[in-house]
């Protein structure tokens, strides 16, 4: 029974495990030195990492943050059909697609307080989605408005407020106005829009356009000569990429149709350049410094397995099957890759939180300088012990070819 429970392969197993535990903590300077051997060589490695994922996405982050980055801007006034806004609007790769007016009529008066004119204000459409309300709910209604943040500041108005409108033409010589007074649904940010402007329904923009151009409104009970007729060519068209890799592909498909377009793709490719460039830096680096710590610990496990061959052998001799003898080495590299991968980490979120409090005047809220997530950690450990047992195979190699009589040779 004695014996069948030596030479049990489950039994074998366990037993050489445990050895390899003890054997680990017997030999804990070794042990230690092994461990922060890896530690040396990865924390730098984490940190690079995190400060390349922590710039990038900083700079990555700020421009999605900034709709213009996003915005695939139509120079010149065009023909655009119903149906090429619908088609746009329904690509995969377009945010937000929506009609413009002329732009030279698309303007109106507006009233301060005191009641004098601001005149040339710029009207802008609007709808849900659109980048530059941030989230916020377009205008319920076709007198409903938002204003750009300047505008609001020179009016003295806030959500809520009524605001005073005059749109003016010129018809048959003589100069006429409508008035009407719209509510103000929201304020824009400042980063969000830089000039004045309301941001109205695209049926009021439309309105506005039919009354300048001497047709009636009835929807507002503005008088002209007849409604205009239902087919309509737009001017331009606000149109906006879903992502940053969507700015040039949606560019490049608007100018094979003929279109001058202007985005803001050198901004793009100056944030992809700086990623390519840390990545490859990240990659030679990280080749150089695993490399040299996979040989310097194969070497290690090499020699362990020479210190030990008395050991070893005794085992092979006492009916250990040269399986479970791979199992020794194997299981004190995995120690090590781990605890030194948990080292790592610990070591790498102390020079974290150092530099993103150091760098921190450098940034705006909720961005950092370097930055892991839990999911990196993660692949860290597995790499780090799938390089390490990679690494004891050699050791584990070499142990299969100790022959049991060699204990026998030492008595």
């Amino acid at each position: 029974m004695g014996k069948d429970r030596v030479t049990s392969p489950k039994c074998q197993g366990r037993t050489v495990v445990v050895l390899a535990l003890k054997d680990f903590l017997f030999e804990w300077k070794i042990s230690i030195c092994l461990i922060l051997a890896l530690a040396a060589v990865l924390t730098p490695l984490l940190v690079l990492f995190g400060l390349k994922t922590g710039i990038v996405t900083t700079m990555t982050d700020r421009l999605k943050s900034d709709p213009y980055t996003l915005e695939v801007k139509i120079v010149g006034n065009g023909h655009f059909k119903e149906e090429d806004i619908t088609g746009l609007r329904n690509r995969s790769d377009v945010l937000f697609a929506i009609a413009k007016t002329r732009t030279l009529g698309a303007t109106f008066v507006v009233f301060k307080r005191d009641m004098s004119a601001v005149s040339g204000i710029e009207l802008v459409p609007t709808a849900t989605d659109d980048p530059l309300l941030e989230g916020a709910v377009p205008p319920l209604d076709d007198q409903s408005v938002y204003v750009s943040h300047t505008l609001a500041k020179k009016l003295a108005v806030s959500a809520g407020d009524p605001l005073p409108v005059m749109v003016t033409r010129r018809l048959d010589g003589q100069q006429q106005a409508v008035r009407l007074t719209m509510k103000v649904q929201g304020v824009l940010s400042e980063a969000a829009y830089q000039r004045d402007a309301a941001f109205v329904t695209l049926a009021f923009l439309l309105a506005v356009e039919e009354y300048k151009d001497g047709f009636s409104v009835p929807a507002f009970g503005w008088e002209g000569n007849g409604a205009r007729s239902n087919e309509r060519d737009y001017a331009g068209i606000r149109l906006y990429a879903k992502g940053l890799e969507d700015v040039q592909v949606l560019a490049d498909e608007l100018r094979r149709q003929g279109l001058e377009v202007r985005t803001r793709a050198k901004e793009i490719e100056t944030v992809r350049s700086i990623d390519r460039v840390l990545s490859r830096l990240f990659l030679i680096i990280a080749s150089i410094g695993i490399t040299g710590y996979a040989l310097s610990l194969a070497a290690s496990l090499w020699a362990s397995v020479e210190r030990k061959r008395k050991d070893l052998s005794l085992m092979r001799l006492l009916g250990y099957s040269a399986k479970a003898i791979v199992i020794f080495p194997i299981i004190q590299a995995a120690l090590v890759a781990f605890l030194g991968a948990v080292l790592s980490i610990g070591l790498y979120k102390i020079i974290e939180y150092y530099l993103n409090t150091t760098l921190s005047e450098s940034l705006v809220a909720d961005e950092l300088a370097s930055r892991l997530t839990l999911e990196t950690y993660g692949y860290t450990i597995i790499l780090t012990l799938g390089l390490s047992l990679f690494s004891a195979f050699v050791g584990a190699v070499r142990a299969t070819h100790i022959d049991p009589a060699e204990s026998l040779r030492e008595v």
